[in-house]
């Protein structure tokens, strides 16, 4: 098997202030993806399971928030968050980037504004559907399972959701780095023009970073940087000693179960699962190496368990 070397420098990592009392410490002044207590974001009336949906006759289908290939929740500022007409003026400004539906310019008519308001985007060849649009109800949003600089003390009053997801027929691929790579470049692209969003929520791994944090670091990897574990990924101890991944699945359809040997030191043991994943991502399971060599690192062991859905990574 193939031996892959394309780690980038360490120094494109964040250091951030831990900014929450429930965000679990593991070095100074720095939080690492760590496990949060459930907090209720009822962010909007309906939630995910009133997501409209196009089909290709226009019509409306309803999905709740398992039904949606992973996206990304924008966390905006109340009074705000912007309707259909917001979103057309600054899609105008972006390179590459399209509305291809508009419900209200579709032969439905006025959208009521009790009805959910959304738009579908296009993007270098690719849909994403833009939903929770203003004046309807916004997306409920996830239960944060990981914080990245980025408190979860928050009033649910103040902020509403909006999500960006794939479009239906990029169900099956939405975990491909081209699709991801797209739905992040976007993502980003609205987190940073539209007014009034503070944190950003990716779905499969329930990781929610504050927003100049998540733009970071999607634009280094997007510049050809690392890949952005820490927040595209959850990192979780467990009792034995060993650290797993909370969302690698999400793109391997395994999890990375690092040996306990190799977790003495917890944020060191963050950094090497960070740097197997960035070199593995995008691979199959069947292609990966035996033996992985990490460049100023150790080698690393590859074995897959399927039985426990999990690739377990040691000492070579």
């Amino acid at each position: 098997m193939s031996k892959r070397g394309r780690w980038a420098r360490l120094s494109r990592r964040v250091s951030i202030s831990a900014s929450s009392e429930r965000s679990n410490r593991i070095g100074p002044n720095r939080t690492y993806l760590t496990r949060q207590r459930p907090a209720k974001w009822q962010s909007g009336r309906t939630g995910l399971e009133g997501a409209a949906i196009a089909g290709k006759d226009k019509s409306i289908a309803r999905h709740d928030a398992q039904g949606r290939a992973g996206g990304l929740v924008l966390l905006v500022d109340v009074g705000v968050r912007p309707t259909a007409a917001d979103v057309r003026n600054l899609i105008a400004e972006f390179d590459r980037t399209s509305v291809s539906f508009d419900p209200e310019r579709e032969g439905r008519g006025p959208v009521k504004d009790e009805e959910e308001h959304w738009l579908e985007l296009l993007r270098d060849g690719l849909t994403f559907d833009l939903l929770g649009l203003s004046p309807g109800p916004g997306v409920n949003a996830p239960e944060p399972r990981h914080s990245f600089g980025s408190s979860t003390n928050f009033d649910d009053t103040a902020l509403v959701a909006i999500g960006l997801f794939p479009g239906p027929h990029l169900a099956e691929g939405a975990h491909t780095l081209p699709v991801v790579r797209t739905l992040l470049a976007l993502g980003s692209q609205l987190a940073r023009a539209l007014e009034g969003v503070r944190q950003v929520v990716w779905t499969p791994a329930g990781c929610v970073l504050e927003a100049s944090l998540f733009e970071r670091l999607v634009n280094a990897w997007l510049d050809g940087g690392a890949f952005p574990a820490p927040g595209l990924v959850g990192f979780e101890l467990s009792g034995d000693g060993s650290l797993k991944t909370d969302g690698l699945a999400f793109f391997l359809q395994r999890e990375l179960l690092l040996d306990p040997q190799c977790c003495t030191d917890e944020v060191a043991a963050s950094r090497l699962a960070s740097r197997i994943i960035h070199e593995v991502i995008g691979l199959a399971v069947a292609d990966m190496p035996e033996v992985l060599e990490i460049p100023g690192g150790p080698d690393v062991s590859l074995k897959e368990q399927p039985e426990r859905g999990v690739i377990l990574a040691g000492p070579a």
